[in-house]
This record gives C-alpha cells, structure tokens and sequence, in this order.
C-alpha cells in the first residue's frame, strides 16, 4: 500500500546509531501508527542488497531485533525535513484507504530470517 517507501531513496548515514526511529504500519483514529526504534548498528539487509541498521525494540516481542532498510525508517528524535516529508507523503497516501475510525493496517511488511521487509522488496527479491 505505501509505494512512496518502496521509491524512497535515503543514504545509510542518514541515520545513526542510538537514533529513535519509526516505521509506519497503520492508522489509529485517523492518524499514522507505527512501531519506533532505537537504531543500534550498522548491518547488511540482504533483500535490498543495500548498508541496513539492526534496530531494537524497547517493547521486544517478535520484533525485538531486527535488520532494516533506511528507506523504511523516519527520525522521531530529532527535526529532519526529509523525514517529514516523508511522513507527509505517507499520510496522503495511506491515511485516505485506511479506516478513519479505529485501528487500521498497512500489510506493507513482513519479517523473515531477521529482516524486515516491505512486501514490494519482498516480491522484488523473490523474482530475481
């Protein structure tokens, strides 16, 4: 659903260990919802064959460690024009085909061997 992440092109050092970060998964009552953080090092994400950060969860649960492209990843820590661009792209794309009521989902990512991938890398990858 959110193709703006799939074309988003952003440099690894964008971001930085020990930044908080958000990636959007949803809606809740209009507004996007996601799951934030903390950039911990430097790490290959295969499926994109791009330099990927190893984020952690303070939450855990079954995404407690995982490895991620920078083009998923916005800054919540600090101001960065970029990242509200982004965001700003992502609200006029997802927020009018979720429910303006409630909780909605996004379906955008999925998680194997550690990586979490946007389902477009994923199916990208998988016809290779």
């Amino acid at each position: 659903m959110d193709t703006p992440t799939y074309l988003r092109d952003v440099e690894h050092d964008h971001f930085r260990p020990g930044e908080s970060v958000l990636i959007i998964t949803g809606s809740q009552n209009g507004s996007l919802t996601g799951i934030q953080f903390t950039i911990v090092a430097s790490s290959w994400h295969a499926t994109t064959g791009t330099n990927g950060w190893r984020l952690r969860n303070k939450n855990g649960g079954e995404l407690s460690f995982v490895t991620a492209a920078p083009k998923y990843l916005i800054h919540t820590d600090q101001h960065c024009a970029y990242c509200v661009e982004f965001l700003g792209q992502l609200n006029r794309w997802i927020l009018p085909v979720l429910p303006r009521n409630g909780v909605g989902y996004t379906n955008s990512y999925s998680l194997a061997d550690g990586e979490l991938l946007h389902i477009a890398d994923e199916i990208s990858a998988a016809g290779s």
